[in-house]
């Protein structure tokens, strides 16, 4: 894809990667990048400056049938229907997005409740460290699995960026 071409960057060097068959490889650092099922892989566990990222939030689902889950979801579910629209005005194009964390999809497909951001998304890219996240039933979304301190593209190729319950998450937020 010709997008992706342009927007991939070396998440270590920040050189623009090539890519190769089944993933990606940085010219200037020669760092490869794989891809893994339906994501491409830039984190290197054994580089220190990701020591202590959490990887696996499965601890962090909330259980669907509690009063908790319930509430948080009606209000998640006004809040994003009433989003969608102003971000449309913000952007006031059909917009290329990064979603760091994946706050728009599930199982592999956008939320029902968010199905009007489909319509003026036009690149739909995700980072997020844990794998059981990264999963796509759609050729249209393109997953990285990265970390929001070192994102996998150049700077200012996206209209918009999604950072939704992401950033206590994060090593040193800021």
């Amino acid at each position: 894809d010709a997008f992706l071409q342009s927007a991939l960057a070396c998440p270590t060097c920040h050189g623009r990667l090539s890519i190769e068959g089944a993933g990606c490889r940085c010219p200037a650092c020669r760092r490869p990048f794989h891809r893994v099922g339906t994501y491409v892989d830039f984190l290197d566990l054994a580089d220190p400056a990701v020591a202590g990222v959490q990887l696996d939030f499965t601890d962090h689902y909330v259980m669907p049938d509690t009063p908790y889950a319930r509430i948080l979801r009606q209000v998640t579910e006004r809040f994003s229907a009433a989003l969608a629209a102003r971000l449309q005005r913000l952007v006031g194009h059909p917009a290329r997005c990064l979603d760091i964390g994946i706050s728009i999809i599930d199982a592999g497909r956008i939320k029902p409740h968010l199905n009007t951001y489909e319509r003026w998304l036009t690149v739909y890219c995700a980072i997020n460290p844990d794998v059981h996240e990264l999963r796509s039933e759609d050729d249209r979304l393109f997953f990285a699995r990265a970390v929001g301190e070192y994102v996998p593209f150049s700077d200012e190729v996206f209209d918009l960026v999604l950072i939704h319950s992401t950033l206590d998450h994060c090593v040193d937020p800021d």
